[in-house]
């Protein structure tokens, strides 16, 4: 059994302000359909992640018994009424007989379902009915003993790790130790650590009194008792010295004993400290051993009911090294544990970038988009290359509020300071530069449309920047060169189009340069060709470099191509001429942001930043 949908109806962010009081139950405000095993949640700050998870744990409440209730804020602004609902599928038989009154029936795929749903309205006060279950409009009220079943294991963001696992009333650590067999299955006058406690009582009592007897001893044979070694302890005096005060304070025989709490499993229980023997360990060691010890709860095999785990922001204080080893390990738990569901919201490229595409959820503000192969153009191949190529640089694309997917480095590095030069900051707008290391645009960009086109499309700006890769006509081939096409040869705007119709989507649109390379590009325009020729000095051995001015003299109108020819001839870095050309650039007054040769990059960059 497993959450299988979320539908809200005017929860927070996710709402309509026609549907203030009437709501179309056909036409959810905001609809997620999770999978079995592991969801990752994914996307920039208030994209919507929380606020899904906060929807579940409403509806379903959570095993540490923490009070949730609906807030005014709650609802979605101006908005008198909101709805949950949540529907689980793939009960099996065990499962299915403890929710058989409230079950209902899908006649497509001839298998039962639970649809559960709380809807409440906001008046003077928040009129919250009680949680309801079934396919129809109304329902039938889910009873207590049944709400119990599904019942959510939650770790909220930011989480005190360390005081969660301390000694205390009905600490985390005695809730979770509770619900396991271990404790469950062995009557409490039977359990050892019942008989230890009573032992332990005993010892107590006979330090201050040598007299006590114990009459419900649990070691069958009395005469091996371990507590008779104490008799005639120290502590007599203290006890006598003590009862008479009060003899005297009573003015009639009273006495008084020093015992330990009555004995019981929870009291036992709410005494344990769980720590490592280093007593060094960081906040974030802590929460790996939270996180360890909330799968106690999760993975139960004595359990019917849910077992669903909702983490919020899993790698808080956690090293990414650590993260990638914590997620590739809870990736592969639900692989073998097929009734755990996990689900998990994350900041963190290093999680991003470990855990297979199909189990993400890019949220965008507005709806929440699975990465599986059903809703994206992603093939299995594209999907075996993403997952070995999409290191923690590139999962960055996972948390943009817009995007400029780039060939290589030398894009990577000048943007930014390509972007300043026309008051755009990247990083201020949140604007992601991904370095695919190539040509191999096609597959990042499938990540981001849609199967079916009719559904709405990712909200992500997604620039697609890329070469003409056709040499102009005033490049000098050797006579053993195999392509010497140049752009006489081609047809550019049909080059161009070709391009763009390759990645073109919804949101996705392709800047190509108009031109050869994005060097050759940089030195026609007139303001940066000084720049690179200056940069090439340093670059070049002083008799490439004078032969270089010597042909530029000669040739003053193909110097552009001169230049970056000589260059790549020389194996001169791309990535070296990138970072000094963008030291001179950044200390320029100014540069021609309008030359038409370089204008594509710039317009790529207004298109990411939504300008």
């Amino acid at each position: 059994m497993y959450l299988e949908t979320l539908n809200l109806w005017n929860f927070r962010k996710f709402g309509r302000l026609e549907d203030s009081t009437l709501l179309d139950l056909t036409k959810p405000h905001f609809s997620i359909t999770l999978k079995p095993g592991l969801n990752i949640f994914v996307g920039e700050n208030d994209s919507g992640k929380s606020s899904a998870i906060d929807a579940i744990k409403l509806l379903l409440k959570t095993h540490s018994g923490e009070w949730i209730s609906l807030k005014e804020e709650d609802f979605f602004q101006g908005a008198k009424t909101l709805r949950i609902e949540c529907i689980f599928k793939d009960l099996r038989d065990e499962e299915a007989s403890c929710f058989l009154e409230w079950l209902s029936w899908d006649e497509q795929t001839k298998t039962p379902f639970l649809k559960i749903f709380l809807q409440a309205s906001l008046k003077e006060r928040i009129i919250s009915p009680d949680i309801r279950a079934g396919n129809d409009k109304e329902g039938t009220i889910l009873p207590a003993e049944v709400r119990e079943l599904l019942r959510t294991t939650y770790l909220k963001p930011l989480r005190d790790a360390t005081n969660e696992l301390v000694p205390r009333r009905n600490s985390r650590l005695s809730q979770i130790l509770k619900g396991r067999k271990e404790f469950t299955e062995i009557s409490e006058d039977r359990h050892p650590l019942i008989k230890s406690s009573i032992c332990l009582n005993c010892l107590i009592k006979q330090y201050f009194d040598s007299a006590y007897q114990e009459e419900k001893c649990p070691v069958d044979d009395g005469d091996a008792c371990l507590c008779k070694g104490l008799r005639n302890s120290d502590g007599y005096e203290i006890f006598k010295t003590l009862n008479t005060f009060l003899n005297d304070f009573f003015g009639t025989p009273r006495q008084a004993t020093f015992e330990v709490n009555t004995p019981s499993i929870k009291s036992i229980l709410e005494t344990l400290r769980l720590a490592f023997e280093d007593e060094k360990a960081g906040l974030g060691t802590h929460n790996i051993l939270f996180i360890a010890t909330e799968l106690l709860n999760l993975i139960r095999k004595d359990f019917v009911g849910l077992k669903i785990g909702l983490i919020e922001e899993i790698e808080a204080h956690i090293h990414p090294q650590a993260q990638m080893r914590i997620i590739s390990h809870l990736q592969n738990l639900c692989s073998k544990e097929t009734d755990l569901q996990l689900i998990i919201s994350t900041h963190s490229p290093n999680i991003a970038s470990k855990v297979l595409l199909e189990n993400i959820f890019l949220f965008d503000g507005e709806r929440a988009f699975s990465l599986a192969p059903e809703f994206t153009n992603l093939q299995q191949e594209d999907y075996r290359f993403l997952e070995c190529f999409l290191d923690v640089t590139k999962a960055n694309l996972f948390f943009a509020h817009g995007l400029i997917l780039v060939e290589g480095w030398a894009e990577q590095i000048l943007l930014p300071v390509l972007a300043k030069k026309i008051d755009i900051d990247l990083t201020q707008k949140g604007i992601s530069i991904i370095n695919v290391g190539g040509v191999a645009f096609l597959r990042y960009v499938k990540i981001f449309q849609r199967k079916d086109n009719e559904q709405p499309s990712i909200n992500i700006p997604i620039s697609v920047v890329t070469d003409l890769d056709v040499k102009p006509d005033e490049y000098e081939f050797k006579t053993d060169a195999k392509d010497k096409k140049t752009s006489k040869d081609c047809d550019i705007t049909q080059k161009i189009k070709e391009k763009e119709d390759a990645f073109n989507a919804k949101r996705i649109k392709t800047f190509v340069s108009p031109a050869w390379t994005l060097e050759y590009c940089l030195a026609k325009n007139e303001s940066i060709f000084p720049f690179i020729l200056g940069i090439s000095q340093n670059l070049l051995s002083n008799q490439a470099y004078n032969e270089l001015t010597e042909k530029i003299g000669q040739n003053p109108d193909d110097k552009a191509c001169i230049l970056i020819q000589t260059l790549f001839k020389n194996k001169i870095s791309k990535t070296q001429l990138a970072y000094d050309l963008t030291n001179r650039i950044e200390s320029a007054d100014t540069i021609d942001t309008g030359n038409q040769y370089t204008q594509y990059l710039f317009k790529a960059i207004r298109y990411a930043a939504d300008f």
